[in-house]
Order: structure tokens, then C-alpha cells, then sequence
């Protein structure tokens, strides 16, 4: 009896603090928030955020919320980088080991903290480059773009010279048959290299690269038999298993169009500047091949801190030497690479000094290769 009392009781006092819930101003729901209902879910409110996806019952509709989002949104990644930053500047080891660990909260994730880091270094990279300079004969200071199209002008106007005795010689000597025929082929040679120069010219003055012309306007869709050659015989005694047909005739037509296939190359890279990571992860793996208690995803891990801080070492290269200080940017150029590589080691994977010391240094030579690697690929994807 006292039992069905008590829970008599207790459904009363339920119902009457649904009936006060209830009451509130119309339109608002349990905890007298705007809506009943959340506007991204459909899920019943009981508080200020919703419980099943988080978005916040009050939806604000102004230009001035808008931007202090936009502002939140800054701050709060901000908040997370002065943590992080200095953390793999100074204490990489700890902060690779503890993101392992789970302690991840306070700092950005390695993956999103190096894909801010791409876009940083290509950024401070666009900031910091500048056009050469040339200081001519007069004292005139003009651009390297004004000095190809004086130098495409040069070799225009001798053309045309060149062109104009050809054609003069073939009318004295019409009568010649063999002389004829000659003289026609030169003829002929000598207009595909004026049409090649102009193309070449009308493309640097529209600020582009010409695709197909070296600098003297001359087709370069094919690379010359003697420079495949060299480049298969050096592929051969360094990197045999590199030396493939289309690799070869894609190295040797950069290396005859050494600009434009620089031009390509920092144009391609930043789209696939995450690939160096997969391309680093076995030869991390196979550093630490017989301790089985680190997985690919300490690996990982590992590198994309690491490679967030080279991207940042880059960035601060660029702007030392932006500043005049090519001192400070080959001390760090020297130094900055294998002290952070044993510091990371170290204390990433708890290793002694001479553990440390060994891989510091192996590292460095996979750092070497997997660059070469990356620009081959990036390379061989672009051209």
C-alpha cells in the first residue's frame, strides 16, 4: 500500500513539472530555448545544445554573428597552435608521444597540422620570391622576363636576316636544281625557328611558360638521342631500377627544358605534398623493423609531425633569406634537420643516445631518398 503511494506520488510531481515546463512563452520548448525541436537534427532540445549532435538551440541569423563564427573558428585552431607549435619545435618527442598515447584534445592532429603547414610554406614561399633581377650593360635594371624577350628579340631579328639572304640566294641560283633544293630546306628550317621564336615571345609576354619551345623556339617535344643516352647511363650505374624508357625520355626532355620543368615541378608539388608521407612510411618502418610494439600508425604519426616541422624550417629559410640573412638560413639549412630528427626519435620511441644517434642518421639518408623519389614522381606525373 505505501509502495503504490509513493509511486502515485512520485508520477504526480512528474506530471506537474511537465504542466510548469510547459508553460513557457509560446514557441519555446523544455528549457525555454527557442525551438522545441533542433534545427539541424530534428531532435527533441533539453538544454542549450542539442544531445544529439551538439548544435546550439538558439540559430543566430546575423552578419555579425557570422564573423564572430568566423572569428571562433580562428581563435579556437589558434588556441590548439600555440600549443603545438612550440611543442614540435621544442619538445617533439613528447608531443608525437603523447598524441600516441591519446592525449590529443589540446593539440592539432599531425595530419591537419601538416595540410596547414603545406599551405603555409607554399604561401610564405609566393610571399618571399621575388622576379631576378638583371643589371644590363647601360646600367638599365630590367626583369628576367624583359631579358628573354630582349634576348628572343635578338634572335628574331637575326633570323629574319639570315632568312632574307637564304631567300635572296635561292632566287640567283633557281637555275641550279641541287642548289635549289638545298637552299629550300634551309628556307624552311629557318621559318620553323622565327614561328617557334614568336610563339615563344607572345607566350612570356602573356606571362605564361611556352610548353613546346626551348629558348631559341625550336621544337623540344622530343629529347635528343645523346641526351637520353646520358640519362640512361647515369640512371643505370646509380638507380638501375629507375632506368625505365619513360622515365628516361621524361629526364632528359627536363633537362633540356631545365625552366619550364622547374616551373612544372613547383607548380605540381604542393598538390602532392601529401605523398611524401606514404612514401616515408616503410623506410620508417623498416628502422624500427624488430621492435614490434610500434605500429604503422606510430609511423605515421611520426612523420607527419615531422614533416610539419620541415615544412615550417622551410618557411623560416624562405624569410631568413628574404631578409638578407643567408647566415641564419644555412645554419638552419646545416643544423635544424638531424637535431629535431634525435629529438623526435628519442623521445617518440623512448630510445637511448646511441639508438637515437644511428637512426638520426639513417634518417637523414631516407630524407635524401624519399625527396629524390618524390621529385621523380612528382616529375613524372606533371610532364
Amino acid at each position: 500500500m505505501t509502495g503504490n503511494i509513493e509511486l502515485a506520488t512520485e508520477a504526480l510531481a512528474q506530471a506537474v513539472v511537465a504542466d510548469e515546463m510547459g508553460r513557457g512563452e509560446p514557441g519555446q520548448g523544455a528549457a525555454g530555448h527557442s525551438a522545441q525541436a533542433c534545427a539541424n537534427c530534428g531532435a527533441t532540445l533539453t538544454g542549450r545544445f542539442c544531445q544529439h549532435c551538439g548544435q546550439a538551440a538558439h540559430v543566430h541569423r546575423s552578419l555579425l554573428h557570422m564573423f564572430e563564427e568566423l572569428l571562433h573558428g580562428i581563435l579556437h585552431f589558434d588556441t590548439k597552435a600555440w600549443r603545438t607549435l612550440p611543442a614540435l619545435v621544442l619538445r617533439p618527442g613528447r608531443l608525437t608521444r603523447g598524441y600516441i598515447d591519446g592525449q590529443r584534445a589540446s593539440h592539432v592532429s599531425p595530419l591537419a597540422l601538416y595540410l596547414f603547414m603545406i599551405f603555409v610554406m607554399f604561401m610564405t614561399f609566393s610571399l618571399t620570391s621575388s622576379e631576378d633581377s638583371v643589371k644590363l650593360g647601360d646600367g638599365t635594371v630590367v626583369t628576367s622576363s624583359e631579358v628573354g624577350l630582349q634576348r628572343i628579340d635578338e634572335k628574331l631579328a637575326s633570323s629574319r636576316e639570315r632568312l632574307q639572304r637564304l631567300e635572296a640566294q635561292a632566287v640567283e641560283r633557281g637555275a641550279s636544281a641541287n642548289g635549289a633544293e638545298r637552299l629550300d630546306g634551309e628556307i624552311k628550317r629557318e621559318k620553323e625557328r622565327i614561328d617557334g621564336l614568336e610563339r615563344t615571345r607572345l607566350a612570356l609576354e602573356l606571362g605564361a611558360k611556352p610548353k613546346l619551345t626551348g629558348e631559341d623556339g625550336k621544337a623540344a617535344t622530343q629529347a635528343p638521342q645523346s641526351r637520353e643516352a646520358d640519362v640512361k647511363r647515369n640512371l643505370e650505374k646509380n638507380l638501375p631500377f629507375l632506368a625505365t624508357p619513360t622515365l628516361i625520355k621524361k629526364l632528359a626532355h627536363a633537362m633540356d627544358n631545365q625552366e619550364l620543368a622547374l616551373y612544372k615541378i613547383k607548380s605540381a608539388s604542393s598538390k602532392f605534398a601529401i605523398l611524401l608521407m606514404p612514401i616515408s612510411l616503410p623506410f620508417v618502418w623498416l628502422l624500427f623493423l624488430f621492435r614490434r610494439q610500434f605500429t604503422m600508425f606510430d609511423h605515421a604519426v611520426f612523420l607527419l609531425y615531422s614533416l610539419s616541422f620541415m615544412c615550417l624550417l622551410l618557411s623560416g629559410i624562405a624569410v631568413a633569406g628574404a631578409l638578407g640573412l643567408p647566415a641564419v638560413a644555412a645554419l638552419l639549412v646545416i643544423f635544424a634537420p638531424p637535431v629535431h630528427m634525435y629529438a623526435q626519435l628519442k623521445g617518440t620511441y623512448r630510445l637511448g643516445w646511441l639508438a637515437a644517434t644511428w637512426r638520426t642518421v639513417a634518417l637523414l639518408f631516407v630524407a635524401l631518398l624519399c625527396s629524390l623519389l618524390y621529385i621523380l614522381l612528382v616529375m613524372f606525373i606533371s610532364m
